[in-house]
């Protein structure tokens, strides 16, 4: 997976954007002014946006197995929920 980076841009000194950029597939995913509250945290949440989906995705497979064969060792009704949210939000991200 590739990794995006949230980097700091300055005109003179001023910090003025945060750049989103995917170093190996495109110069800039997005533009966050720097002068927006949370911009920093903002930029490096999108920034970490594939990783999170991965690991999202990952803990999905992972944790609906788990549902499905050993479903009366957990919270029924919280792994239902659970599991649905997280199938949510990866098809938000996908687009699905």
């Amino acid at each position: 997976m590739n990794k995006w980076e949230a980097l700091e841009h300055t005109t003179g000194k001023k910090l003025d954007q945060y750049w989103i950029v995917d170093p190996k597939n495109a110069p800039r995913i997005a533009i966050i002014p720097a002068d927006r509250e949370n911009a920093k945290a903002n930029a490096q949440l999108i920034a970490s946006a594939p990783e999170l989906l991965e690991a999202l995705e990952g803990l999905f497979k992972e944790c609906a197995m788990i549902h499905k064969y050993g479903g009366s060792i957990c919270n029924q009704n919280e792994a239902d929920l659970a599991i649905s949210q997280a199938k949510e939000a990866i098809d938000r991200a996908t687009n699905v």
